[in-house]
């Protein structure tokens, strides 16, 4: 018997080393092992760039991966490194907000007939049973819901992992009006095709309603860790990860309260935005780094606390660092402005607000930990969704 064929739409899949690919990497990785074929189709990655730390060359080895060479051309608009001159920029600009049918931001809306061509050239060297999308950018979901208008027997499951439903436009700041408008004809069209939408906020799901017969499901996200890992614990404090709008006043104000209280702890911020930390790079106290990769492992599991941080426009959303840093047994320290995750660490004794550290009452809450971290766990989110593809692995 043939083995089933998934065929995966993530344009920041690995080797891409951003965040967008992570998610269903990890899917990837436990479909394969479990006798899938998977083919992806991603944007084609720059020679140059950082590998991810997100699968092992040898799953990626196991992958059939087409990539798509493709630059949106309204997104470098936006930068003055754009070698066209200042006018033909601000005509294009004008051009595309008010003539381009749908939106233009999205980093595949140009690359349609690509994607179409290449989804119908891997139907033809083997039959695909499901075709499962990553999103952002969303308009792969749509590129998938118009192939599957063609081809009634394939089935599609559409992912959508972005948490920027707090944000103007969902992050997007550049959209007019008219191109949001065409943004929701697109989710309507890819609602009526879908046979699944999954994501990993129940918040994101409400966005899609239909009377169409579709299925919604949660799909929080998850780790990709095999064990826990404790280590013993020394005087530093942890961050890694973005530094999100308008939380820096809220990194100096914690900063300069830990100054005040103790001069023998170290914080450890690790961010590709260490611009937006200008302001406490000369604590001395505060030691701000880029990413060191698959090291920052190391750093964790002899830490102190894990520090968690959140914007705005994510303060009521779990994200995969939250799951993933349960691995390290470590307790929570929280920067950012309140909401869902921050009232959820605190209640269930995961953690404490950062001014409340050093409280002699609280007691990790371990038992809790090792829970949420082994209903989190990457193989038992691939295999839910293989159930209810109803694929027999």
């Amino acid at each position: 018997m043939a083995s089933a064929h998934i065929l995966v739409l993530n344009w920041h899949f690995p080797p891409h080393e951003g965040i967008g690919g992570r998610r269903t990497a990890l899917l990837a990785e436990q479909w394969i092992s479990k006798g899938i074929d998977v083919t992806v189709i991603a944007k084609k990655p720059h020679p140059n760039g950082k590998k991810s730390d997100w699968i092992d060359d040898s799953v990626l080895n196991q992958i059939h991966l087409v990539y798509i060479d493709h630059e949106n051309p309204y997104n470098a608009l936006f930068f003055k490194s754009d070698s066209r001159s200042k006018w033909l920029r601000i005509w294009k600009k004008f051009y595309y907000n008010f003539f381009a049918v749908g939106n233009p931001i999205d980093q595949t809306f140009f690359c349609g007939p690509e994607i179409t061509k290449a989804i119908e050239a891997v139907h033809a060297q083997k039959k695909i049973d499901w075709i499962f999308t990553s999103g952002a950018p969303f308009y792969l979901a749509y590129w998938a819901s118009l192939f599957k208008a063609k081809n009634h027997d394939i089935r599609l499951w559409c992912d959508f992992r972005d948490p920027w439903l707090n944000a103007v436009n969902y992050g997007m700041l550049h959209l007019s009006a008219p191109q949001r408008k065409g943004d929701d004809a697109v989710r309507d069209f890819v609602t009526h095709y879908a046979d699944f939408i999954s994501a990993p906020y129940p918040e994101i799901l409400e966005e899609f309603e239909s009377y169409d017969p579709i299925e919604k499901m949660h799909i929080p996200h998850f780790h990709s860790h095999k064990q826990l890992k404790e280590g013993r614990s020394n005087h530093h404090w942890v961050y890694a990860g973005e530094i999100y709008e308008h939380t820096a006043p809220l990194w100096e104000k914690a900063i300069a309260q830990l100054e005040l209280k103790s001069s023998a702890i170290q914080v450890e911020i690790y961010t590709q935005h260490t611009d937006r930390l200008a302001s406490i790079a000369t604590s001395p106290i505060a030691l701000i780094s880029s990413g060191i990769g698959k090291s920052i492992e190391e750093k964790l599991a002899s830490c102190e606390h894990i520090i968690i941080s959140l914007g705005e426009h994510n303060k009521d959303f779990f994200t995969t660092k939250f799951f993933d840093h349960l691995t390290y047994q470590k307790p929570y320290l929280y920067i950012g402005p309140e909401g869902k995750v921050s009232r959820f660490i605190t209640e269930n004794k995961l953690g404490l607000r950062w001014e409340d550290f050093g409280d002699p009452s609280f007691e990790y809450n371990s038992a809790l930990s090792s829970e949420l971290w082994e209903q989190h766990k990457a193989e038992k989110m691939a295999g839910l969704i293989l159930e209810k593809m109803q694929i027999h692995a």
